[in-house]
């Protein structure tokens, strides 16, 4: 048997969950929207700026909490920037909460603003502890306040 669930405020209502009772198996949905977003540091290289980040934010949907992230980011001249980010979201899932630790690595554009990654599930505990998967995210950074907000899609699986 399968279950849907579908958020009746969103329009057209959108599907944020889909799981079949014997895999196990859950399709992820939702957006995230970062709260804080710090440059720790940053020096330039050869025409290249290496800038080390960190900041905080809200996920909602299917997976539901905080996070915090830490990673760097590679800018070119041309604005083509590729990150590597390690985000740890204190999240629940399916009724179940633990830590989620993502290791996120994308490429977008520093001077549009617009990115997207993908995404693998390095690390969990408590009721997540058996929670893996991998997705993908998308989204815009705020050119002046720096603060990325968009969706994500993952494939889920616990067990």
């Amino acid at each position: 048997a399968s279950i849907l669930v579908v958020a009746a405020m969103s329009n057209p209502p959108l599907v944020v969950a889909q799981a079949t009772e014997s895999s196990k198996d859950l399709i992820a949905t939702g957006s995230f929207a970062d709260d804080t977003f710090t440059i720790v540091s940053s020096k330039t290289i050869g025409g290249v700026t290496y800038l080390a980040v960190t900041g905080s934010g809200t996920v909602t949907g299917t997976l539901t909490g905080t996070y915090v992230f830490v990673g760097i980011i590679e800018v070119h001249s041309t604005g083509n920037a590729i990150y590597h980010v390690i985000d740890k979201c204190k999240c629940t899932v399916a009724g179940k909460s633990g830590l989620i630790f993502f290791n996120e690595q994308g490429q977008g554009n520093f001077f549009t603003g617009d990115f997207q990654a993908n995404l693998d599930i390095i690390y969990t505990t408590d009721g997540l502890k058996d929670l893996s998967g991998t997705g993908t995210l998308q989204g815009k950074q705020d050119t002046v306040t720096l603060l990325t907000s968009g969706t994500y899609s993952m494939n889920l699986t616990f067990g």
